[in-house]
């Protein structure tokens, strides 16, 4: 078995390498691929979203019955923690 290295493990690396990740996979896309992302996307070379707002958030934690585990940042390009 090979060795794993583990990912990003702060947020400002896990930004760099969404973004570095986003502006790769634009260059290799190809024309079917491209199709799929937003002219806001490709300007912007970013293929990620926005982080969901508080509202939303507390609305799918009521909807799931899940209370949250986690800070109140509601950042989508935060890594995962691990526990």
């Amino acid at each position: 078995m090979g060795t794993v290295t583990s990912g990003p493990r702060t947020v400002e690396r896990w930004r760099r390498y969404l973004a570095e990740y986003s502006v790769e996979m634009l260059r290799l896309a190809d024309a079917d691929q491209l199709e799929q992302v937003g002219d806001d996307q490709r300007a912007a070379g970013w293929l990620g979203a926005e982080g969901a707002d508080e509202h939303r958030l507390t609305a799918v934690e009521e909807r799931l019955g899940a209370p949250r585990s986690r800070p109140a940042s509601a950042d989508s390009s935060a890594p995962p923690t691990a526990g």
